[in-house]
């Protein structure tokens, strides 16, 4: 193994390659617990002007069928948001999109704190009503915007809900979101009723229907979360959502209350939209072009949230490194069973990323060139950093 040293010097040579330009790694951040995923990697370059400028690489490791399917689908809500000059401070800019051969996937995007409304759920416990008003109002600016292409996130969660490094909101993981206006909605494996199970909307859960109401009832799932703390699910309902016990939900605000069972009707049809839910009595404070603006009072400093069990690794780990940008990664196949974990067990993929995997299911190679051949993306920013003959999907 080599030292950290030389894997710093490999990576940075490794991201030159991919993207061009000088770029470094800064710290790499949530592997899946699977290892399937390198959920993120915060990467800099230094603009003409010496200025840094930080971003978010997520890379995507095939490893099945869905994977492929979930890369594909975030990378054409990034860009289907771009082409319609959608602008918010709530949702990911995507900068580049492309592919490292023929086995992951990479998407760079605006830079994160690292934290998300799971930590402060974890950090804090339920938080007070202006806390829970300032988060679940800029959710929903950023849901509106959505909504208006006819996006549905479908994995409303506080893990997707992450913070900027200013203690706004930015929504993320848009690898299992449907747009609804979309023609590959009509090919049935496009169809995603993914999510985390107990987030997912009850018509959602019996896969009856798609719509942006999926996305109020995880709007209410986590506005009770961060009003009452950690649920704990007991039952499914007739409906197919769950039932959850709660704690302190009689001591929230009648309008609060309100709010969440407004969202949280087991109709799909009868829960209000964003724009109905803005008039709601629990905003009733609230400016909402102060609140599109990011002019709402922040409530916590991301930084001062303890991380929790969620580790950040820094570009001295040439083992990390090494998961996160080879080109092939390493793998942990068949260790021994008395081989004692470590902090990287949960890090290693015990399957090979190999397309001959995929083609068993039917992803030939050829058809992997045919699902990405457009799929590499240039936001206009990064235009000064790649060759002429790069300049594939440029945006205008």
């Amino acid at each position: 193994m080599c030292n950290w040293l030389e894997a710093m010097e490999d990576a940075n040579l490794a991201l030159v390659s991919w993207i061009g330009g000088e770029f470094t790694v800064r710290f790499i951040r949530h592997f899946s617990i699977e290892g399937k995923e390198l959920k993120s990697c915060d990467i800099e370059r230094r603009d003409t002007n010496g200025k840094a400028q930080r971003f978010t690489l997520k890379r995507t490791f095939f490893f099945r069928p869905s994977a492929i399917q979930c890369a594909i689908r975030e990378r054409n809500v990034f860009k289907r948001l771009h082409e319609a000059e959608i602008t918010s401070p709530f949702l990911p800019t995507l900068y580049h999109s492309f592919m490292i051969g023929q086995t992951s996937s990479v998407l760079v995007l605006n830079l994160s704190s690292g934290k998300d409304l799971s930590d402060i759920v974890n950090a804090i416990g339920r938080i007070n009503e202006y806390a829970v008003l300032f988060y679940v109002a800029e959710i929903m600016c950023a849901l509106e915007k959505l909504h208006q292409l006819r996006i549905v996130h479908m994995d409303l969660k506080p893990e997707n809900v992450i913070l900027h490094p200013s203690g706004h909101i930015m929504l993320s993981d848009f690898d299992r979101s449907n747009d609804l206006s979309s023609e590959n909605l009509m090919k049935s494996e496009w169809i995603s009723f993914g999510g985390t199970e107990e987030f997912m909307a009850p018509e959602v859960v019996s896969k009856r229907t798609i719509s942006t109401a999926a996305d109020i009832w995880g709007l209410g799932i986590v506005t009770a979360v961060l009003a009452c703390g950690i649920l704990s699910p007991s039952k499914r309902s007739a409906s197919g959502g769950c039932v959850y016990r709660t704690f302190n939900f009689k001591n929230l605000s009648e309008s609060l209350q309100s709010f969440i069972r407004a969202c949280l009707s087991p109709d799909y049809n009868m829960r209000p939209e964003i724009a109905q839910l803005k008039s709601h009595g629990f905003f009733r404070s609230v400016d909402w072009d102060e609140a599109n603006s990011c002019k709402l009072v922040v409530p916590y400093d991301p930084f001062s949230i303890l991380r929790g069990t969620k580790p950040v690794f820094h570009p001295t780990d040439a083992k990390i490194l090494s998961i996160a940008l080879d080109e092939n990664p390493p793998f942990l196949i068949d260790s021994p069973r008395n081989e004692k974990p470590n902090e990287y067990s949960d890090l290693f993929p015990r399957e090979f990323c190999d397309p001959a995997n995929l083609s068993r299911a039917g992803i030939t190679t050829s058809r992997i060139e045919e699902l990405f051949a457009d799929f590499d993306f240039v936001h206009r920013s990064f235009r000064d950093i790649f060759p002429k003959e790069r300049g594939q999907n440029e945006d205008s």
